[in-house]
C-alpha cells in the first residue's frame, strides 16, 4: 500500500522518462569521448632475439620478458610515442615453443605499431643487458677458478717435482714393469739382478712419492678443467649476446604483424545500462522519501480537523 501511494500519480513515468534520459545521455557521452582503439600485434621468436635453447630456457626468458614489458623504461617508452595508449604491452606465449604474441592498442594505427615495435625492442634490451650482466659474472668466476687452480696446480708439481703428475705416473709405471722384466731375465746373473734390484726400489720409491700428491692433483686439475670449460662457455654466450643486441638495434623483430580495431560497443552498453539502473534508483529513493513525507502532512492536517475548537 506504501509503495503504490509513493508510486502514484506522476512518478511511474519519471520512473520510465528519466533512467531513459540519463542512458541516452551517458551514450552520447560516451561516443563523444571514445576515440576508438586500434590494436597491433604481432609474433616474437625469442629463440631468434636471445640464446634461449632449451624448453626451461625457453620458458625462462619469457618470463624475463614479460617482466621487462611491465618495466618503467618500456611504459616510458611506449607512452612517449602513443600518450593515449594502454598501459603496457602484452604478451602470451604460442604452445610451449618460443613463439610470443605480443600486442599494444593505442587510437591512432601508426602510433600502435611504432610503440609496440619500441617497448618490445626496449624489453628485450632490458632482458639481453641483464643476462650480459649475469654472464659476465660467470666468467670472472670461472677465470678466478682456472686461476687459482693453476697457482695450486704449480705449488703440488713443485712439491712432486714433476710437471704433469698423472704423465709422470704412467711413465714411472712404465719404467717399474720394465726393471722387473729385466730382474726376471737376468736369473743367471745375480750381480746385474742386484743392480736391477737397487734400481728397482729406488724407483718404487719415487713413485711412492709421486703417488702420494697425485689425488690432490688429480682434483685441482678437474677444477681447473671445469674453470677453463666454464670460461669458454661464458665466452661463447657473451659473443651471442653481443650480436643479438646488435641485431636488436636494425633486425626485424616480428614475423608477422597486424592492426585490429577494436569494438567499444560492450563498452558503451554497460555505461548505458549504469546510468539507466543509478538514475532508477534515484527517482525510487526520491518518491518514497516524498511519499512519506505527503501521508505525514496529510495525518497532520487530519489531526487538526479533528481536534476540538
Amino acid at each position: 500500500m506504501e509503495l503504490r501511494e509513493a508510486f502514484g500519480g506522476r512518478w511511474w513515468a519519471l520512473i520510465v522518462i528519466v533512467p531513459l534520459t540519463a542512458a541516452v545521455l551517458a551514450g552520447a557521452l560516451y561516443v563523444q569521448s571514445d576515440e576508438g582503439q586500434v590494436r597491433a600485434s604481432a609474433v616474437l621468436s625469442l629463440q631468434d632475439v636471445t640464446s634461449a635453447e632449451s624448453a626451461t630456457e625457453i620458458r625462462a626468458a619469457f618470463d624475463n620478458f614479460d617482466s621487462a614489458l611491465g618495466s618503467s623504461e618500456v611504459e616510458d617508452t611506449v607512452s612517449t610515442i602513443a600518450p593515449d595508449g594502454d598501459a603496457a604491452i602484452e604478451a602470451s606465449r604460442v604452445g610451449e615453443g618460443g613463439d610470443v604474441v605480443v600486442s599494444f592498442a593505442a587510437p591512432d594505427s601508426d602510433e600502435a605499431s611504432a610503440a609496440l615495435e619500441a617497448g618490445v625492442r626496449e624489453a628485450l634490451r632490458l632482458v639481453s643487458e641483464a643476462e650480459r650482466r649475469s654472464v659476465a659474472r660467470e666468467l670472472v668466476a670461472a677465470d678466478a677458478l682456472a686461476d687459482d687452480s693453476v697457482e695450486l696446480l704449480l705449488e703440488i708439481e713443485s712439491s712432486a717435482g714433476a710437471a704433469d703428475l698423472a704423465e709422470e705416473s704412467a711413465r714411472r709405471s712404465a719404467d717399474l714393469l720394465s726393471l722387473r722384466n729385466q730382474i726376471a731375465a737376468a736369473e743367471g746373473d745375480p750381480a746385474v739382478q742386484a743392480a736391477l734390484r737397487a734400481t728397482l726400489a729406488e724407483k718404487e720409491s719415487e713413485q711412492q712419492a709421486i703417488t702420494t700428491f697425485l689425488l690432490p692433483w688429480t682434483n685441482e686439475r678437474a677444477r681447473f678443467d671445469l674453470g677453463v670449460s666454464s670460461g669458454a662457455t661464458a665466452a661463447l654466450r657473451l659473443q651471442q649476446i653481443a650480436t643479438n643486441q646488435a641485431d636488436l638495434r636494425d633486425a626485424p623483430l616480428f614475423r608477422s604483424a597486424s592492426l585490429i580495431e577494436e569494438s567499444s560497443l560492450t563498452t558503451l552498453i554497460r555505461t548505458v545500462v549504469a546510468a539507466a539502473v543509478v538514475a532508477a534508483l534515484i527517482v525510487v529513493v526520491v518518491a518514497i522519501v516524498s511519499g512519506g513525507s505527503r501521508r505525514g502532512r496529510d495525518r497532520s492536517d487530519a489531526d487538526e480537523l479533528q481536534a476540538p475548537s
